[in-house]
């Protein structure tokens, strides 16, 4: 009885495509399966939800597909850390899915992050944590496997404060954790050995910084990402107060750091607010070069 979108699901393509003819647009198609952050497409027309469809089943060669009513709102990503029956929520996040300016572009596994986040409120929070966090931790149990680690609610909030899951994944969630661990004034050992079950969990310690997280993304991401490309500025651009860099996409290629990887670079800021952050960000952003490079500019706008 958690809350989501609408679904049905399909493993016979022209089962699917009957099913759409049927539906309002915008509609939201998912690859049942591993698919390297580019198995969801938000489709604005038949058309798109048709070509996302052949997308699916034969560039990504998944044998079924999900097909969820688009649901208007604000992202919130909602994290825990859990034994299995207890619950420490970490620090409010969101990301930005799309690959541009404005929500536009195809979707990807998340072209940047912020925290705290101005999506939801302390009582949404409460709310999520007793009716999507406990219930899915109550019926692992039921079912014998019990979940430990960390949890991660994608929650989609409407305009009127009505809150639906829109994705799980059982992990911090990427770029989030590049924020939130930007704030964490705790001991991760001490967190991480908890979460086995053996000891309380800790309480948890946050900074009252403003942190933001810039991804930067290889030319051709998401689709079909180039590398190899050798990547200039990093001691500059570390060099900034509050800045740290995490590498997500890099090699060294004869003592040369180059591009490997859709999302290159994280380039997290902490400050005292969001703006002071923010610049601090993309100043960094801005000295960081490599050829085709990309990345959004309304990161916490």
């Amino acid at each position: 009885k958690v809350p989501t979108a609408r679904y049905e699901s399909f493993s016979d393509r022209a089962m699917a495509e009957a099913y759409l003819t049927d539906q309002p647009c915008p509609i939201v198609l998912k690859a049942d399966g591993l698919a390297a952050g580019k198995g969801v497409v938000v489709a604005e027309n038949l058309e798109q939800a048709q070509s996302a469809l052949q997308f699916i089943f034969s560039d990504l060669e998944s044998d079924r597909v999900v097909i969820e009513q688009f649901l208007p709102g604000r992202e919130a990503s909602l994290i825990v850390a859990t034994d299995g029956t207890r619950v420490v929520p970490m620090v409010s996040s969101h990301d930005y899915k799309r690959l541009g300016n404005g929500q536009v572009g195809p979707n990807t596994g998340g072209m940047g992050t912020v925290s705290p986040s101005n999506h939801i409120t302390p009582a949404q929070e409460s709310w999520a944590i007793d009716n999507v966090i406990h219930p899915v931790l109550k019926e692992m149990q039921r079912r014998g496997t019990p979940f430990r680690g960390f949890l991660y609610a994608g929650l989609m909030i409407s305009d009127d404060g009505a809150i639906n899951v829109i994705e799980f994944n059982s992990r911090m969630g990427d770029p989030e954790c590049q924020s939130l661990m930007r704030r964490y004034e705790g001991d991760l050992g001490e967190l991480l050995f908890a979460l086995s079950g053996v000891a309380p969990l800790p309480k948890l310690s946050w900074s009252a910084a403003s942190a933001v997280c810039v991804v930067l993304a290889a030319e051709g991401y998401p689709e079909n990402p180039v590398n190899g490309d050798e990547i200039f500025g990093m001691e500059l651009a570390s060099s900034i107060p509050g800045v740290a860099i995490f590498h997500a996409g890099t090699t060294l290629a004869a003592g040369k750091l180059t591009t490997a990887g859709g999302r290159v670079l994280n380039v997290t800021a902490t400050g005292s607010d969001l703006t002071e952050a923010r610049t601090r960000a993309y100043r960094a952003a801005d000295m960081l070069q490599f050829r085709g490079v990309q990345f959004r500019r309304d990161i916490g706008t």
